[in-house]
């Protein structure tokens, strides 16, 4: 069977499929503004459907070329087998040019010639979306011989074509009142616009410090935590047969050039006891970032890891300036988790190196911020740079990030002169540069601070990122 017959199944009613000529494992977020690698961010726009209060999950999605799609199925139920199902389907280019009058009147052919006793039925047209209701019966050829009714609702954008909708076979013919409800959530679902990062960008963001600490000058970012070693292969046996690699990144974001050296105290597994490991003193320029790391056999679960950082002006450290002195600390499900995540790196011979981060007030960050116009990867950077700011003031307190809202007039209201290619000189950002603006909100110790936050790009096409502190309240 092919890919596109095969998808035929799995669509709630033929009028997907006339779009839908192959779907392949992966996927992406909607349709997707053309970029090319010279362009830091990039901007993705779908649906967002509206669910009944049972519990539905993501079956299945995918894409391929201009063709996007997400479907969802009840709690036990697969995309396979299913009774009810939630489709959103995101096409660009040429498909996506088309006209919503125009796309249902396709699907309407293609249904009404394998299904001549369809019932068809416009609910609902303007120039911009178009909203119907049908139902299959009896159909010749390769579609689902299962009796089925569709919502459909299409809806032009600024990037491509959406089309959400509801399919049930369990009741072809639904009672007046559940007509009515699914009708409504399907009128109510949202199109939303995200904004995300091109990975193929200059200096896309990589796991970035979710600390830092105030010297004079500025102040020292860390990151720190444990990943897997990609070096040193698993060992038959034992309980501390993962290879890992314990490390601590340091970013000097002050305005002089300071030396560094970091002291890791690794604690026994069965005994109160800590064994000392410390780095050689290493220079940090305006701007540099320097990583160490140490490997070992296992992730000593549940207990501190103590960590001393010391800064200073020189070399030989005869001027301190700061003494960090803090802990690592990693819990016993996240430690199963990498386990887990570790044997499918080795079992499949690639794919991502599994980490954890050594902050227990920091886990890993929401996806899902309300308000924010930014994908679930930019969601994640956004909030390390946030908690960053946020433990130079309340150390140790657990960082919730509340919500996010849009600034819509595009005028900031700080001085923005972080954004530039390098932290030697200062560039602001035109308006030109700027590619989203928002409000983020971050509780500490019970205090709320309210943060803007800048995306930009610079001239060379590199990501930007600034936050910076507007207020807070108790």
């Amino acid at each position: 069977m092919s890919a596109a017959i095969s998808s035929r199944i799995r669509l709630s009613t033929k009028i997907l499929v006339c779009f839908a000529a192959l779907f392949l494992t992966g996927g992406t977020s909607g349709a997707t503004a053309e970029s090319d690698s010279g362009h830091a961010f990039t901007t993705t726009e779908t649906v967002q459907p509206i669910f009944d209060d049972r519990v539905w999950k993501l079956g299945h999605t995918a894409a391929q070329g201009d063709q996007t799609v997400f479907e969802y199925v009840l709690s036990g139920e697969t995309v396979e087998n299913w009774t009810e199902l939630i489709t959103v389907l995101s096409l660009t280019g040429s498909l996506g040019s088309t006209a919503p009058v125009d796309a249902m009147r396709r699907g309407r052919d293609a249904t009404l010639h394998d299904c001549p006793d369809a019932m068809w039925s416009l609910i609902r047209e303007s120039e911009t979306e178009v909203l119907f209701e049908s139902r299959e019966e009896s159909c010749q050829g390769p579609v689902d011989s299962d009796d089925q009714y569709g919502i459909f609702r299409i809806i032009k954008g600024a990037l491509g074509l959406h089309i959400v909708s509801y399919g049930n076979k369990r009741q072809p013919y639904l009672p007046e009142t559940e007509r009515s409800e699914w009708i409504d959530r399907i009128s109510r679902a949202q199109l939303i616009v995200r904004v995300g990062v091109v990975y193929n960008a200059k200096r896309s963001y990589p796991l970035g410090p979710t600390r830092a600490f105030v010297i004079d000058g500025g102040s020292v970012a860390i990151q720190a935590g444990v990943s897997g070693d990609p070096v040193r292969p698993s060992l038959p046996f034992g309980k501390m047969k993962y290879p890992a690699r314990y490390f601590v990144s340091l970013f000097n974001e002050a305005d002089r050039t300071v030396w560094a050296q970091i002291h890791w105290y690794f604690p026994h597994k069965r005994k109160d006891k800590f064994k000392q490991k410390s780095s050689k003193v290493m220079e940090l320029g305006v701007g540099w970032g320097k990583h160490v790391w140490w490997a070992k056999l296992g992730i000593v679960a549940d207990k501190d890891h103590p960590l001393k950082i010391i800064i200073s002006t020189d070399k030989k450290q005869k001027d301190i300036l700061h003494t960090e002195e803090t802990h690592m600390y990693f819990a016993a499900v996240d430690v199963d988790v990498f386990k887990d995540r570790f044997d499918d790196f080795v079992s499949q011979g690639g794919g991502g190196l599994p980490l954890i981060n050594g902050w227990q007030e920091m886990p890993n960050p929401q996806t899902d911020i309300p308000g924010t116009a930014t994908v679930a990867d930019l969601q994640r950077y956004i909030q390390f740079s946030l908690w960053r700011e946020e433990s130079k003031q309340y150390r140790d307190c657990n960082h919730d990030t509340l919500r996010a809202e849009s600034a819509d007039d595009q005028v900031s209201t700080v001085v923005v002169s972080s954004m530039s290619e390098t932290g030697e000189r200062n560039e602001p950002v035109s308006k030109s540069q700027t590619m989203l603006r928002e409000f983020w909100w971050v509780r500490s110790c019970d205090v709320t601070s309210k943060y803007e936050v800048l995306l930009a790009e610079s001239s060379d096409g590199a990501a930007e990122i600034t936050v910076t502190k507007i207020g807070e309240t108790n």
